[in-house]
């Protein structure tokens, strides 16, 4: 199967699991299916650490043995533009980031545009 496919991370946990691990790092290939994962985990005991893509809350909730590590999603798009324009040094360029007239940045998501307050 080819990278990239959730079918596929799916299997990858049951043999880590049936491998006998002692904890799973995952980079979700699709956040709104970490339930999967989890139900597996959970079954098995085993903590799960989450990074890069946070699942939904919901599924984060379940189970004290539930991880994330990483930058909160709409946080990140949104920061660079909160800061006062003077903290921005002139020329201050952020990927996915233009700067407006009022010299907040305005940053271009997959779904229209994110401006930031």
């Amino acid at each position: 199967m080819p990278r990239g496919n959730q079918n596929t991370q799916n299997s990858q946990v049951e043999r880590l699991i049936s491998l006998g691990c002692d904890a799973l790092c995952i980079n979700s290939v699709d956040r709104s299916s970490a339930s999967i994962i989890i139900d597996k985990a959970m079954d098995a005991g085993i903590p799960v650490v989450f990074f890069n893509r946070e699942p939904v809350e919901e599924d984060m909730n379940r189970w004290e043995k539930l991880y994330y590590v990483g930058a909160d999603a709409k946080g990140i798009c949104r920061a660079p533009g909160r800061y006062p324009g003077g903290c921005l040094p002139p020329g201050f360029t952020y990927p996915g980031c233009q700067r407006q007239r009022s010299g907040k940045l305005r940053a271009s998501g997959g779904r229209g545009a994110i401006r930031t307050p």
